[in-house]
């Protein structure tokens, strides 16, 4: 049980930073919410793969 929340924790990281990274990429590169949508695509599909 304690793994379980453990894995959900680090996901909960994963998907802060990797949001901070995009956000910022959008800010520098400034080419709208293309970036976001992607990377929001590839974590749900990486975490649907990972946990199956």
């Amino acid at each position: 049980m304690k793994r379980k929340y453990l894995n959900i924790f680090i996901f909960c990281l994963m998907v802060v930073f990797i949001c901070g990274r995009v956000l910022l990429e959008i800010l520098i590169k400034d080419k709208g919410l293309y970036f976001l949508h992607d990377s929001i695509y590839r974590i749900i599909n990486y975490s649907i793969n990972s946990t199956s």
